[in-house]
């Protein structure tokens, strides 16, 4: 797929990819209006099970079973980076990762959460030097959550999320 043109600001993949590759999400309602879209523009949207995302080890199981990962997969971040390296994305669209629930990794684990967030950034940057589009969006329910950066830069609210008052606060 050829890099996006300037008619492409205002679509919602190009604005996730420029600030990093990944996006937070609150409302459902909202997350499951964007994972249409991007089923829409011909994504691969993989969603992880919320019940299995309590701790960065679920993570890895979630990641290893859903993108297809070799049984002799370790749980590492450098282990994560290289399987999804390797990971097909398609010519057209690209992979959409969809996290829901990431709020208990988040406290339970800052540092774990930082070291996916650096994976998953950095592979999309990546990705996109080559032409394909690789994203994730994150969805907690803690409206007041904040990431902090990676990359080089902070997690931001996605588009429509933006301002407080669109989470109820």
């Amino acid at each position: 797929m050829a890099g996006f043109s300037p008619e492409d600001c205002n679509r919602l993949d190009f604005e996730i990819l420029a600030e990093g590759g990944v996006a937070l999400y609150f409302q459902h309602e909202i997350l499951g209006e964007d994972i249409a879209w991007f089923a829409l523009e011909r994504y691969e949207v993989i969603q992880f099970d919320e019940e299995a995302l309590d701790s960065i080890e679920g993570i890895h199981f979630e990641a290893r079973l859903k993108l297809g990962f070799p049984e002799n997969y370790e749980p590492t971040f450098e282990s994560l980076r290289e399987s999804m390296s390797e990971m097909d994305v398609p010519a057209t669209g690209g992979v959409a990762l969809v996290l829901p629930g990431i709020e208990r990794v988040v406290v339970d684990d800052p540092a774990g959460m930082r070291g996916l967030l650096e994976v998953i950034s950095g592979l999309s940057h990546e990705f996109l030097m080559t032409g394909q589009r690789f994203l994730a969006l994150l969805q907690s329910n803690d409206a007041e959550i904040g990431l902090g950066q990676f990359g080089a830069r902070e997690v931001v609210w996605n588009p429509r999320e933006r301002m407080p008052w669109t989470r109820g606060l």
